[in-house]
């Protein structure tokens, strides 16, 4: 029927069952032309070995399709070959396959104005005999060539009909493996700078710490070397104590004999009791030069001292009253006195402070000192009186 959906179904040997669709655009003439040649390619059937039940009237495919459109007879063409692949792969003889694919197909006529084109109805019919599957997403459409735009329908027909390439799938594992493999190198490498970076502040720590105990080294050098220079400059300048007459006649005697212990000196001793009164005078001469020479250095250096600082008030006051409280505390030793003088100090007003101070800045001024700031002052005047001092004479 014109105008309407068809289906048609084809069985083979095991069966199957393939819907076909059939063009809504098909003229009733050609469904004439197909149930008339349909009784004339039975006996043609039978004697090719096919039960005339494999295909149904209206799939005939035969000479009568040059009393129908070209365009249906390339319609049905096509639905001839894919009747004889199913046959063959159902296991239909040779020569039904044979028979099947060596139709003649009618020759094409040209299409009159307004028909379909002739490849269009066998692209829907192609696609429409294909099993049903899932629907994928729909690919982009490819840009328009040159044949396309010159063939019109006829170019786009060839394009539909080609089975499409397959794309080339990305080498994933490749990738996933190269990115797997950057993501490892990441940590490694950022670990061996981290090392390296480690490396070099420990290498800047040690060497800081080498020449921080070289430099402490040379520090420590110095300090003793000073300490050295400072015992040798006090110990030039210490006065020793004036040696007897019989450490004088020793000296003399031991002068280039090394003495060998106790017998030595007492051998000398001996000697030095025999000696005759006269021949030891000089020895007790020399000896109280020297000790004169002593004495008279050591009073040099206590006035070079007491030239260098000036007496404090407390011993201005002590010396004024030391004399008049010895002689109120009869038979109680010095140190009893010096104690009574530290309390009369600490008792003393402001007032009675200010002469022992005023005689301080007297002393300094004759002596050519400094005088002190008014801290060193008032510090110097409220000192509390040493525990013993020794007594003025």
């Amino acid at each position: 029927m014109a105008g309407l959906l068809r289906q048609f179904a084809v069985r083979g040997a095991l069966g199957l069952l393939q819907p076909v669709r059939c063009l809504s655009s098909a003229p009733v003439a050609f469904d004439q032309s197909c149930s008339r040649a349909a009784a004339a390619a039975r006996p043609q059937w039978s004697a090719a070995g096919l039960s005339t039940g494999v295909f149904a009237p209206s799939t005939i495919v035969l000479g009568a399709w040059d009393r129908a459109p070209s365009s249906h007879g390339a319609i049905f063409q096509l639905q001839l070959q894919r009747h004889a692949a199913a046959a063959g792969a159902a296991g239909m003889s040779s020569s039904a396959a044979r028979f099947s694919t060596t139709q003649p197909a009618a020759a094409p006529r040209p299409s009159k104005v307004g028909s379909p084109p002739h490849a269009a109805p066998a692209a829907s019919l192609a696609t429409s005999a294909r099993p049903r599957s899932k629907p994928k997403a729909a690919a982009p459409a490819p840009a328009p060539t040159k044949g396309a735009a010159r063939g019109g329908n006829a170019g786009s027909a060839k394009a539909a009909a080609a089975p499409a390439a397959p794309k080339p799938k990305k080498a994933a594992a490749t990738s996933t493996s190269t990115a797997a493999a950057g993501k490892a190198a990441k940590p490694k490498a950022a670990q061996g700078v981290a090392q390296r970076i480690k490396a070099v502040v420990e290498q800047e720590i040690a060497r800081k710490l080498k020449a921080d105990a070289a430099r402490e080294r040379l520090r420590a050098q110095a300090r003793k070397a000073e300490a050295r220079a400072k015992l040798k400059a006090k110990e030039a300048q210490r006065i020793r104590r004036a040696p007897s007459a019989y450490n004088l006649f020793m000296r003399e005697q031991l002068k280039g004999v090394t003495p060998s212990g106790e017998q030595a000196f007492a051998a000398v001793a001996k000697r030095f009791a025999e000696l005759a009164p006269a021949d030891k005078q000089k020895y007790v001469d020399a000896a109280a030069a020297l000790k004169a020479r002593v004495a008279e250095l050591r009073a040099q250096r206590k006035a070079d001292r007491a030239a260098k600082r000036a007496l404090t008030p407390y011993f201005f006051f002590l010396r004024e009253a030391y004399a008049t409280t010895r002689a109120s505390m009869p038979g109680q030793p010095s140190k009893a006195v010096v104690v009574r003088l530290g309390e009369l100090w600490r008792g003393l007003p402001e007032e009675g402070r200010a002469k022992y101070v005023a005689m301080t800045d007297a002393e300094r001024r004759a002596k050519g000192l400094p005088q002190p700031k008014p801290a060193q002052r008032a510090a110097a005047a409220a000192a509390p009186a040493p525990a013993a001092p020794a007594p003025p004479k």
